[in-house]
């Protein structure tokens, strides 16, 4: 029986890969580089060593991630300052949903927890959630288990009684590892046979889960 939903953030509550990506490009450029589609589609949904380890195996160890990441950060956070934070469609309605069904919920996310707290109030809707979990608070970050696995002890559940939503291969591969049903609701990149094997459904909105989570069984 699902008791908890764990949500990750980027590219499900919010749609901040996007966002991501263009500032990753824009910051890359003014430093003088050029990142290659295949470096921005394996970072969604990693933890910073992992990011910052592929970034010097594409450029070099002679790149600065230090102040690439502070003026990316910069960047979004300006963004979204003036552009305003995009929440993805139907974030609203499922966590009032969710809520009044009784389920308890958190986020699971790569990115560290500070920044999960601030984007959470900024969008106002911080007090859905029970616990959140981010990537600086574990010790391996996604494609491992452990945010997963955190997010449902924090939940006092076992990871079974949770539904996990993600929309990123090393997100699924992490809510799977840990032993949650997971749900992929894909944001830039579609699933794989191997991915979606993973899951027990794969939707094309958050505004399906409600109907998922009426007809699942566990079977």
């Amino acid at each position: 029986m699902i008791k908890g939903i764990l949500f990750d953030m980027d590219g499900v509550l919010f749609d901040t890969e996007r966002l991501a990506l263009q500032a990753d490009d824009a910051v890359a450029a003014e430093m003088g580089y050029t990142l290659s589609d295949t470096l921005k589609n394996s970072l969604m949904g990693l933890g910073e060593a992992e990011v910052r380890r592929l970034f010097y195996e594409e450029l070099g160890p002679d790149f600065d991630y230090d102040t690439f990441l502070r003026r990316v950060l910069e960047t979004i956070m300006h963004w979204i300052e003036t552009r305003g934070l995009p929440k993805k469609p139907g974030v609203d309605a499922l966590l009032a949903w969710a809520r009044a069904q009784g389920y308890q919920l958190a986020v699971a996310s790569s990115t560290r927890a500070p920044m999960v707290h601030k984007l959470l109030a900024r969008a106002g809707i911080d007090g859905y959630f029970s616990a959140v979990v981010g990537g600086d608070m574990v010790p391996d970050a996604k494609p491992a288990p452990d945010i997963f696995l955190a997010a449902a002890k924090a939940l006092n559940l076992a990871p079974g009684q949770c539904l996990a939503v993600e929309d990123s291969h090393h997100g699924v591969c992490s809510a799977a590892a840990a032993g949650c049903v997971t749900v992929m609701v894909p944001d830039i990149l579609a699933p794989t046979p191997e991915i979606e094997s993973m899951c027990a459904a794969v939707h094309a909105s958050l505004e399906d889960i409600p109907a998922f989570l009426a007809d699942y069984s566990g079977d």
